[in-house]
């Protein structure tokens, strides 16, 4: 069977409806969907749940995710939780940005306790070093203001590769 690709124009989030997109013009990369003193227009975006999303394509597991969505990532996994428990062979690389995540409305701790709950191994990646999370404290209190950590999570037969 040949690989499948679908393009949705639409943020994920955890509900469906709709967001306003706020644009940083000077790095469209760093858009957000809170408010911000970098981003300076908005734009109303369609919102769904990534397991809407693989309900109406008939995928009922994924093996990698990567998300990176300037602090909306709680957001994401929790419109995802459903596809994510479901399944069992997973690698998820999601930014970790305390500053970000809070001004979206979600707490940085119980983004991790979420990742953990969905079965999730976590590790911090430093440079070239990979670290377990072992202390949720210690890690945000790593992250002061926009300093950010990139997490590798992983379940299944993955788990004994790092």
């Amino acid at each position: 069977q040949s690989p499948q690709v679908s393009f949705h124009e639409v943020a994920l989030s955890d509900k469906p409806g709709k967001v306003l997109l706020y644009k940083n013009p000077e790095n469209k990369g760093d858009n957000r969907i809170y408010s911000d003193p970098l981003c300076t227009d908005t734009i109303p975006v369609p919102s769904d749940t990534l397991d809407n999303l693989m309900e109406r394509e008939a995928i009922e597991e994924i093996n990698l995710i990567k998300i990176d969505v300037q602090g909306a990532e709680a957001k994401v996994v929790a419109g995802a939780r459903g596809v994510l428990r479901k399944s069992n062979d997973c690698v998820m690389m999601t930014e970790f940005w305390p500053y970000g995540l809070t001004n979206c409305g979600s707490s940085p701790s119980a983004y991790l306790t979420m990742l953990e709950d969905i079965g999730l191994r976590l590790y911090s990646l430093e440079g070239t070093i990979v670290r377990p999370v072992l202390d949720h404290q210690a890690l945000i209190a790593s992250c002061p203001g926009r300093v950010y950590r990139n997490l590798v999570g992983i379940k299944g037969r993955f788990k004994n590769k790092l």
